[in-house]
Parts: structure tokens; sequence; C-alpha cells
């Protein structure tokens, strides 16, 4: 039973960090628009390096017309585009436009400051702990 309440209790942790770090991310954006979701898939897009619309279905557990209108407010907020793939002209890729590359920058910057003020609390060995820690939980995740 104990171990039961220290699992509750460390979701209950993380899921309070998250709502932290989607305010601070809310306080530091210029646009209004965009959702935490919208964000989220803004960054998706930059690491994939134009993802079709397949994938960033697939990657939002969405059908693609679904993710199709999900996308729109990226497209015509400026912040994402449609590119036809040069091998397949049937096949639609996702890019970042300047204003998306951007605004994923400050997101990230602005959440990267708002940790490094809160790990600077951490003496070394808490921040060594709690990486090895978020370490092993990533590690038993993906397996």
């Amino acid at each position: 039973m104990k171990n039961n309440q220290s699992s509750e209790e460390l979701v209950g942790l993380m899921f309070s960090i998250s709502f932290i770090l989607k305010e601070e991310v809310k306080t530091h954006r210029h646009c209004d628009k965009l959702s935490p979701a919208h964000i989220h898939l803004l960054k998706f897009i930059g690491e994939r390096e134009s993802p079709t619309m397949k994938e960033i279905a697939e990657h939002l557990l969405v059908s693609a017309p679904s993710a199709t209108s999900f996308m729109e407010t990226l497209i015509k907020g400026g912040y994402s585009k449609r590119v036809l793939d040069e091998n397949d002209r049937r096949v639609v890729r996702i890019t970042l436009t300047s204003k998306g590359k951007q605004e994923i920058e400050n997101i990230i910057n602005a959440v990267k400051s708002h940790m490094a003020k809160a790990f600077d609390k951490l003496d070394e060995k808490e921040r060594e702990d709690f990486r090895k820690a978020l370490q092993s939980l990533l590690k038993s995740l993906n397996n």
C-alpha cells in the first residue's frame, strides 16, 4: 500500500510541475492563440524537420483529417506551412516558418530559464539524484 501511495504522490508532483511549466510558457508567449498542444506540435515539427501529415497524425494519436484540422491554427498563424514532397508530389510535409522557429526558441528559453532558477535552489547532490531518477524513469517508460 505504501508503494502505491508513493506512486500516486509522484504522479501528482509530475502533474504539478507540468502545470507550472505550462503557465510559465503562457506568460512568455506572444501569441494567445496557441494551446500547449499546438506548442508541443511546433516542437515536434521542428525536431522531425518536415514530417508528413501522416506522421503528425500518428504523433497526435488522431486521424489524418483531425491532424489537418489541428494544423490549420499553426498554418493560418504563420507558424508552419505545407510543402509538397520533392520525391512524391502526393505527400504533404509540414515545415516551420521563421516565425514558428522563433516561437519555439522563445518558449524553450523561457522554460530553461525558469527551470534553471529552480535547479539553482538544489544542491549538487540533489541535482545529480534528480537527474539519475529522471533518467531511470525515462528508461523504464521506454521499455
